[in-house]
């Protein structure tokens, strides 16, 4: 099973792009952090995270996300690998299922606009998942 959920903050305003098919691709890196023993005290360690949400959730996290909102993903780590230059590269990024915040963890913003818009996305792409064989 390959599932992971992380709550953080995004480290910085979300990226947004359109696939040549079509399909809305949000990527953004989020922050997460915890305090671990050291010496006599307590030290913050942060650990940062390539996110990529797709579709109508990718459309509605660009535009009504920026740094320093908080959020929880939900989702799968999968490893991307490319060549460039004759190296082989590689990164870890989690592929979003869910992605949820609310007003109060967004610094006590007041609703976004999109707030419909988001909730018709989400139960388009929950239709369309019915459709799925896996």
């Amino acid at each position: 099973m390959n599932n992971v959920m992380l709550s953080g903050k995004i480290g910085r305003d979300p990226e947004f792009s359109m696939s040549k098919s079509g399909i809305a691709i949000c990527k953004l890196t989020l922050a997460t952090s915890e305090s671990v023993k050291k010496d006599n005290g307590w030290e913050r360690l942060t650990e940062w995270h390539n996110i990529v949400i797709f579709g109508g959730r990718g459309e509605y996290i660009a535009k009504s996300c920026i740094k320093g909102d908080f959020l929880v993903v939900m989702g799968r780590i999968r490893t991307e690998t490319w060549e460039k230059n004759g190296e082989k590269k590689s990164r870890v990024v989690i592929i979003a299922d869910e992605v949820d915040f609310s007003p109060k963890a967004k610094n006590d913003k007041p609703k976004s606009d999109f707030q419909e818009e988001y909730e018709a996305a989400k139960n388009i792409e929950e239709k369309e998942d019915e459709d799925l064989p896996f």
